[in-house]
């Protein structure tokens, strides 16, 4: 009996010791940080809630936070410490120490509704950029509810919230501010080597807006900045006062940008494709009021040309001043026979401007149709290479696209403040003509046009929500994994 017993306390013994050396088993545990934390890590932990000098300090919870653990951040503001800058401009003032795993995500969050100011003014003029927080070589995170600003190096150059050479992060729930006017390269996100990275819900804005009319570099300051990135979401922000909404600069594939409000850019979606391909890039379901390129691509003469494929541009609400949908005559890029754009609602809010401006580097016959055009009565509403098209009945005999799409029947939005000041403007009444209710593509896409579905039935969300994002099923799914991201040098596995 002895023997029986000793045998199957030993193999009890072995069954648990194997359990804990399995991958992806974690010890979860709840710790709790306040900007006048001074307890040991150890000492931090618990379901009850700590604050003041109960709690840690920020420094400690990077230090020590581990796969599986929630880090709950106590109301006030947290001092963060000068650090020495990198050279890269990419390491942040407060960033985790260790990865987390697939299934066991540190999470960093505001407890509940406290309100949480991360100060990064300890780096203002340092030699390069110090970011005030993110994800720097490490993954496996969530960043859930922080209020943080972008500040100056001696450059003036600025960024928020970053990940570089990571896989597997959050930021949501956000309110990011990017940049001081006066900036010449500012970003609320950057992304940049990174492979699954979701953006959603957050407020996202700087002041790169104003640098039109300043005498500086002004073209990189955006809401978020990608490079170099694959299998990107970025979806239910707003993003406002920014040179560019998004700028999907170099090197991006697999990409999601969807049911977004970008307001008061300058552009609101920047689509480069420099250098390698980028495969599969899908703009949908976004309400974008611009002062110059509602979506467009933004190669640069002189860049290396890539190839874009598989992008499509669907069901978005687009107000801009000079061009709706367009690809950059000064470019050298080249969009594949497979490009799509469809059921979009474009409206010109300058007489002048442009439904579309596509060059004759792509090649191809990409596919556009089924788009109402709106508010342009340009001799020039339509572009091709040096081409221009002054009626829609021009563009389909001359190009044989958009056989199915209208120009010159309104699309009776909203639009009560005048100027797509709120993302209800962008909706469809009751009196909005059938072609914009009903004459989308259908089949496995929407018989709608425009961001907002129709019939409305108060379920959809376009931008920020205090109450948190839903988990949207993207239409199509983006195949992810079909080309390699390639790695930063010296990256980390």
């Amino acid at each position: 009996m002895d023997r029986w017993f000793n045998g199957k306390r030993n193999y009890w013994r072995i069954t648990l010791l194997c359990w804990l050396l399995l991958p992806g088993v974690s010890f979860a545990e709840t710790y709790w940080v306040s900007p006048t934390g001074a307890a040991s890590w150890a000492n931090c932990d618990g379901a009850t809630p700590l604050s003041g000098t109960a709690a840690c300090s920020y420094s400690t919870a990077m230090t020590n936070a581990a796969a599986g653990d929630v880090v709950n951040f106590r109301a006030g503001t947290v001092s963060l410490a000068a650090i020495t800058a990198n050279a890269d401009g990419q390491e942040p003032a407060m960033k985790p120490a260790n990865s987390g795993s697939a299934g066991n995500y540190i999470t960093f969050q505001t407890y509940e509704d406290e309100v949480v100011v991360l100060d990064n003014s300890a780096n203002v003029g340092a030699a390069y950029t110090v970011p005030t927080f993110g994800s720097y070589y490490k993954s496996y995170h969530i960043w859930d509810g922080f209020t943080a600003t972008a500040v100056l190096d001696v450059n003036r150059t600025a960024k928020t919230f970053v990940v570089d050479s990571g896989n597997y992060i959050t930021v949501r729930n956000c309110n990011l501010y990017g940049s001081a006017i006066g900036c010449s390269n500012a970003a609320s996100v950057r992304i940049e080597y990174g492979n699954y990275i979701t953006v959603t819900n957050n407020i996202l804005q700087t002041n790169g807006r104003e640098q039109v009319i300043l005498p500086i570099d002004s073209t990189n300051p955006s809401g978020v900045e990608l490079y170099d990135s694959d299998n990107i979401t970025i979806t239910y922000n707003s993003i406002y006062t920014s040179m560019t909404g998004v700028y999907i600069k170099d090197n991006v594939s697999d990409l999601e940008v969807a049911y977004n409000y970008i307001y008061d850019c300058y552009v609101g979606v920047r689509y480069h494709p420099k250098g390698p391909d980028m495969v599969n890039c899908y703009i949908h379901h976004n309400a974008i009021q611009a002062d110059q390129d509602a979506i467009g691509d933004s190669s640069q003469s002189g860049d290396l040309g890539g190839t874009s494929t598989n992008y499509q541009v669907f069901n978005n609400t687009l107000a801009a001043a000079a061009a709706g949908i367009q690809s950059d005559p000064g470019a050298t890029a080249n969009f594949s026979s497979d490009s799509k754009v469809f059921n979009n609602i474009v409206v010109m809010t300058n007489t002048a401007g442009k439904y579309v401006r596509w060059n004759d580097y792509e090649g191809g016959t990409p596919y556009f149709n089924y788009n109402l055009y709106y508010g342009s009565s340009s001799a020039a509403r339509f572009e091709w290479g040096a081409t221009d098209y002054a009626t829609l009945a021009a563009w389909v005999a001359a190009r044989g696209w958009d056989g199915n799409s209208t120009d010159g029947t309104s699309p009776v939005l909203v639009n009560s403040s005048g100027n797509y000041s709120s993302v209800d403007d962008f909706k469809l009444q009751d009196s909005s003509p059938t072609s914009a209710k009903t004459g989308g593509r259908g089949g496995s896409y929407a018989a709608y046009m425009g961001a907002w579905e129709w019939p409305l039935n108060g379920s959809q969300q376009i931008g920020y929500d205090s109450g948190g994002a839903p988990t949207p099923t993207p239409t199509p799914t983006p195949t992810p994994g079909t080309r390699s991201m390639g790695a930063k040098p010296g990256m980390l596995p």
